[in-house]
């Protein structure tokens, strides 16, 4: 157990790397989508693919790369996987990471799910706050980086696990995220959570949900083929 003068000496840290970083970062999500070069992302914000196992990052759009040398593929046993995508495969990358920014403008996380794990990482701005369902129990994490208030600078999700976020609004307009995916992501895998799903789960749920919800903020929600167009649309390529 730590003594008085260690909870003290670790607290005037925290509190001094929490003055460091506000003073440090970049107040502007505009600067952060210039000086990393961030698109666009079909779930809100911005983002840029910056590694895919085999492939060249960004010119898979969203899919798993099969034809990048040296390929680098994992296979899930089950059908979980392969029922999803039109050719059946259950291979997918090992490993993608990606940056994604929430901003004052974009600030929500719609609920949704994805089948692989994912790790995210705290990289600047403003605590992001994610609420994460998983087996109908919910839970709350915030990624920041103030350790004394129970922030915590990295938040594993399981794969199968509803997500839902929001951006807390502080002196900058963002937060910058780390994403890491295994297996690798692929759209396929990733599907948005209804309104009728989440009233399946009760109504104290519900009241926590419902206003994640993407069909019930922006109208029917885009299923596979509407993610796919996106990355068409946008030439990301």
């Amino acid at each position: 157990h730590l003594g008085s003068s260690s909870v003290g000496f670790v607290a005037a840290v925290t509190a001094m790397r929490k003055k460091e970083h506000q003073k440090s970062c970049v107040k502007n999500a505009v600067s952060v989508v210039s000086g990393l070069g961030l698109i666009p992302h079909p779930e809100g914000g911005f983002f840029l693919e910056t590694h895919r196992s085999g492939c060249e990052p960004m010119t898979t759009m969203g899919q798993t790369g099969y034809d990048c040398p040296p390929v680098s593929l994992v296979e899930e046993q089950g059908p979980s996987r392969s029922v999803r995508r039109p050719d059946g495969s259950a291979l997918r990358n090992s490993l993608t990471s990606i940056y994604w920014m929430p901003t004052s403008s974009s600030p929500r996380l719609w609920l949704a799910v994805n089948l692989s794990d994912h790790v995210h990482y705290y990289h600047g701005g403003e605590p992001f706050d994610y609420i994460l369902v998983e087996d109908g129990v919910l839970r709350r994490v915030t990624l920041g980086p103030d350790f004394s208030s129970g922030q915590r600078m990295q938040v594993a999700v399981k794969g199968g696990t509803w997500k839902a976020g929001l951006l807390r609004q502080g002196a900058s307009d963002y937060c910058l995220i780390g994403e890491a995916v295994a297996p690798g992501f692929d759209f396929h895998d990733f599907s948005w959570i209804s309104h009728n799903e989440v009233k399946k789960l009760g109504v104290s749920l519900a009241k926590v949900l419902l206003p994640y919800v993407k069909e019930l903020a922006e109208g029917v929600a885009e299923n596979i083929d509407g993610i796919n167009e996106f990355y068409s649309d946008n030439d990301l390529q």
